[in-house]
């Protein structure tokens, strides 16, 4: 006597479709989220670059001397931030920026700092492109201290 049923070992088409449909809108759903979330931390990359920056050019302004140890003037130094040494450095080191004009970036983070007030003066506009940017820093003797991406 012959056996006429069939074995349903495999799933059927339809199942399969469903599992693809669910996984597709799951990948939906998570790309982009993992993008904002990429951008969020290239920005607060930036930032903490800004602060690196800040209080290295904060030490050299109370150290009162420039890169080769001239007393500073008012006409001031214009140096960059080496984000990797965390220095201040005369020559331009290569580009360490990362955010981007599609959720910010950093345009200027400006502050005066100087021994007499405690004022400081600082902005972050997420308007520029800092991808590719270094920090550029100027300092002078009244205590001015501005940063810019360059």
């Amino acid at each position: 006597m012959k056996n006429n049923s069939k074995r349903n070992d495999g799933f059927t088409l339809a199942e399969l479709l469903i599992v693809v449909a669910i996984i597709a809108v799951l990948a939906v759903i998570a790309i982009p989220v993992f993008s904002a979330r990429l951008e969020n931390s290239r920005e607060e990359t930036d930032i903490a670059n800004l602060r690196s920056a800040k209080a290295a050019a904060v030490a050299q302004y109370l150290g009162g001397t420039d890169l080769s140890g001239n007393t500073l003037t008012s006409t001031g130094i214009n140096v960059y931030f080496d984000a990797i040494s965390g220095e201040l450095v005369s020559e331009k080191p290569s580009g360490y920026g990362r955010g981007t004009a599609t959720e910010g970036g950093c345009e200027d983070f400006n502050m005066v700092v100087n021994p007499t007030t405690t004022k400081e003066q600082s902005t972050y506009t997420e308007a520029t492109v800092a991808s590719g940017k270094v920090i550029s820093v100027y300092i002078d003797d009244a205590g001015t201290i501005a940063l810019d991406w360059a």
